[in-house]
């Protein structure tokens, strides 16, 4: 039993400590889509937006595939989403308890990307 004295009480759970994980990786300045429940911890130092599936995405997500998000019909869409992402270019750099990191790179720049990538289910997709 965790009681109010013992270091257990203040530690994470598994799950709390990945979430962590993912978030760390966000670049500061970088625009974020975050899930629902990562995004006030990241506010302070990137500019968030919803996790969503709409055709122009933010170069950094924090998809969460363990549990249901406000912004899909069900975890099948959410995980659809993730696949999308992938096949736009995305690269995952992150899978622990759920919590994944996905990146779409901009060639050659050295500061936080900050534009809008098109990924759409046909295929289009550009930087």
């Amino acid at each position: 039993m965790r009681t109010l004295f013992g270091p257990s009480f203040y530690s994470g759970t598994p799950r709390q400590e990945a979430a962590a994980g993912a978030a760390a990786l966000i670049p500061d300045g970088a625009l974020v889509e975050a899930a629902n429940q990562l995004g006030p911890a990241l506010t302070s130092r990137a500019k968030v937006v919803i996790w969503r599936d709409i055709p122009l995405r933010a170069p950094w997500v924090i998809a969460d595939t363990g549990g249901p998000q406000p912004m899909f019909s069900s975890r099948t869409a959410q995980m659809a989403d993730v696949q999308l992402l992938r096949d736009c270019g995305y690269e995952q750099l992150y899978d622990n308890d759920g919590y994944l990191v996905l990146h779409a790179a901009s060639p050659g720049s050295a500061t936080p990307d900050l534009t809008p990538h098109r990924c759409t289910p046909d295929g289009a997709h550009s930087s």
